[in-house]
């Protein structure tokens, strides 16, 4: 995993993406190396009664397929993707957040903030993320340790779906370069998200900041 990781995130996805002959190729390579990542994460002979042990030699693997995954996304059909690509780090495991939040941060960069275009499937994509976050048990209201936030990987999620996952950056196309007049774009989903989770303070917390960075746009 740690070889793989040096290796493969220096790919070019984006320029073997825009190949006729190439795609294909990196369309099959991404579905067995998720297939790989998630047997590995959320094993499918696991019962879900014991605990697993923590993939941590594959820490920065998960991390690079994220990547890997966010960069390929803008090539390929909404529902291909979201069904073989994001679908399997979409279930209620702490393992599989890993993949999901660096795949969220890196899809936000890249394609909110700095595409001059933002590709058509970028928020639905988000938006499934959104999903997955509300369904999560640390969000039921009277569940044990309700609104506890733990680990690295749930906070990162959720910065990035509030889009504060990046301070001020002057070089980007949209909203974090001081820019916030494009705001409506990204509404409908931070409102479907605070709507559900608001009343957790670490997501409240961090609604404030897009809308002081926002000012009069928000």
């Amino acid at each position: 995993g740690q070889f793989a990781a040096k290796r493969f995130s220096k790919f070019p996805i984006e320029v073997w993406c825009q190949s006729e002959d190439y795609r294909p190729k990196v369309q099959a390579l991404l579905v067995d190396l998720v297939r790989w990542t998630a047997e590995r994460l959320i094993p499918p002979w696991h019962d879900g009664k014991s605990r697993l042990d923590k993939q941590t030699h594959l820490l920065e693997w998960d991390r690079t397929l994220g990547s890997m995954l966010a960069r390929a996304a803008p090539f390929f059909d909404l529902r291909w993707f979201r069904e073989n690509l994001l679908k399997p780090f979409l279930v209620d495991d702490e393992e599989a957040l890993r993949v999901l939040a660096e795949f969220a941060e890196n899809v936000v960069t890249r394609h909110i903030f700095d595409a001059k275009v933002i590709p058509d499937n970028a928020l639905p994509l988000l938006e499934d993320c959104v999903e997955r976050v509300i369904k999560d048990r640390a969000f039921k209201p009277m569940g044990y340790r309700a609104g506890e936030v733990h680990g690295y990987d749930m906070p990162g999620l959720i910065k990035a779906l509030l889009f504060v996952n990046v301070g001020e950056a002057s070089g980007a196309a949209r909203l974090v370069n001081g820019d916030w007049s494009s705001i409506a774009i990204i509404m409908p989903l931070v409102t479907k998200f605070v709507t559900a989770t608001g009343w957790w303070t670490f997501v409240m917390q961090h609604f404030l900041t897009p809308c002081e960075r926002a000012g009069a746009a928000y």
